[in-house]
């Protein structure tokens, strides 16, 4: 059974460390594409927004179709300007998502394995410092912070079973013969 739930452990944490890179993934492709199609949709939104304002305000058909040439190349430069920051604004999400998912699951991760006495302090701060940083944060830090939290607690639990074994009387320091001796 023990050895069960530090499997779900492990498991769940390579759980968040593919959710996040997914995630990263799914964000930057979104800035990328935003960077293709925005000067383009900016264009149109810009067209379609200057066409609506241009003719609504037009008194002839000349000044409608000069509102749409405005709105045109408006929506079109303010396209431009945005696909400039597109991928830009998509690792910049890539990373806040990183963190929330730091933050809430990573965090869940350690409650459990702490509940679970595998109390680990320097691993945990380690993992912790390491999904600060924006291209470390992809790496498999959960799911190796996991393991090696399970294979710390299972070997001092082992090598505490074999000591019992070996010489059962020694649970305490000082024995307590050398204690009523004294």
């Amino acid at each position: 059974m023990k050895l069960l739930l530090g499997g779900l452990y492990i498991g769940f944490g390579f759980f968040i460390d593919f959710f996040q890179f997914m995630l990263a993934q799914a964000f930057v492709a979104l800035g990328a594409g935003l960077q293709a199609i925005t000067p383009v949709g900016g264009g149109l939104a810009g067209t379609g927004a200057g066409c609506a304002v241009g003719w609504s305000l037009a008194t002839d058909i000349l000044t409608g179709i000069t509102g749409c040439i405005q709105g045109g190349i408006i929506g079109a430069a303010g396209g431009v300007v945005a696909s400039i920051f597109g991928t830009g604004i998509g690792i910049a999400l890539a990373y806040i998502i990183s963190v929330c998912i730091t933050l809430s699951f990573g965090t869940m991760l350690v409650t459990l394995l702490w509940f679970s006495g595998m109390r680990y302090p320097g691993s945990t701060l380690g993992v912790y410092i390491a999904e600060i940083f924006p291209l470390v944060n992809i790496a498999p830090g959960w799911g190796i912070y996991a393991a090696r939290c399970v294979y710390k607690h299972y070997t001092k639990e082992s090598v505490r079973q074999v000591t019992n074994k070996i010489a059962p009387h020694n649970n305490t320091f000082p024995p307590k013969e050398y204690e009523a001796a004294a």
